[in-house]
């Protein structure tokens, strides 16, 4: 039985090289696997692609994440993502986006979002950064048998923090809020805190873990929870 859709907020921010000119790319991949009187078994993966030069910033993302038990499948989650950003004035950036998600199994049919706003780099070098970021956010929500579209109007505000600790470890915090305009007391929010070991030139290990809420989620869903990560990145 499908349960209750729930709204999540991506991150969307990590992982890229602000400072690398023209083409980038990186892809991640997970596995986990539990047997004995469970068999589950779980696969995600996800890749990126960047280009950028002096003024223009332009990223995609895609994922994907199954997961089966006793060789049925309980659980299904795919995303696409597309972002621009264009150097306004000294660390005043334009901020516009596209998103859109699927997830069959929280009868979820699609969740399209589309936003506008602007993004200011109070920190950037060498040793880490922090970004400041807000845009008005449409969101398009389609559930199965949920009667049709429902539209939503949301402020989207990031703030963005990455410190590297030594020459092969960086550590990355990033903070999303999204109020109704209307109400500003229906809030989604989440926080999440990341580390990468580079291993290679190309290949780290990264570990994460989140905190996400919804001060109004619907019927049998929490308001607050929480997940960890561990995860192989190939750049290119």
């Amino acid at each position: 039985m499908a349960i209750p859709a729930s709204a999540a907020i991506l991150d969307t921010l990590g992982g890229f090289d602000a400072s690398k000119p023209g083409w980038s790319a990186a892809a991640k991949a997970g596995f986990s696997a539990k047997g004995g009187n469970t068999e589950l078994l779980e696969v995600s993966g996800s890749a990126q692609l960047q280009w950028q030069n002096e003024r223009h910033r332009l990223r995609a993302l895609g994922g994907y994440a199954r997961q089966t038990s006793d060789a049925r499948e309980v659980a299904e989650d795919g995303m696409l993502h597309l972002r621009h950003n264009r150097l306004i004035v000294g660390s005043v950036h334009s901020l516009s986006f596209a998103q859109v998600q699927r997830n069959p199994f929280q009868r979820l049919r699609s969740r399209t979002l589309f936003g506008l706003g602007g993004r200011v780099d109070f920190l950037q070098s060498d040793r880490g950064g922090l970004s400041l970021g807000a845009a008005h956010m449409v969101e398009i929500e389609e559930l199965e048998g949920g009667g049709g579209r429902a539209t939503d109007q949301r402020l989207s505000t990031f703030l963005a923090a990455t410190a590297m600790l030594n020459t092969t470890t960086s550590l990355r915090t990033t903070i999303y809020a999204q109020p109704l305009w209307s109400e500003f007391g229906d809030l989604r929010a989440v926080a999440l805190l990341s580390l990468s070991v580079a291993l290679t030139e190309q290949l780290s290990l990264e570990l994460g873990g989140q905190i996400q809420h919804d001060s109004r989620p619907p019927d049998a869903v929490e308001e607050t929870d929480w997940s960890t990560s561990t995860a192989l990145k190939l750049e290119i």
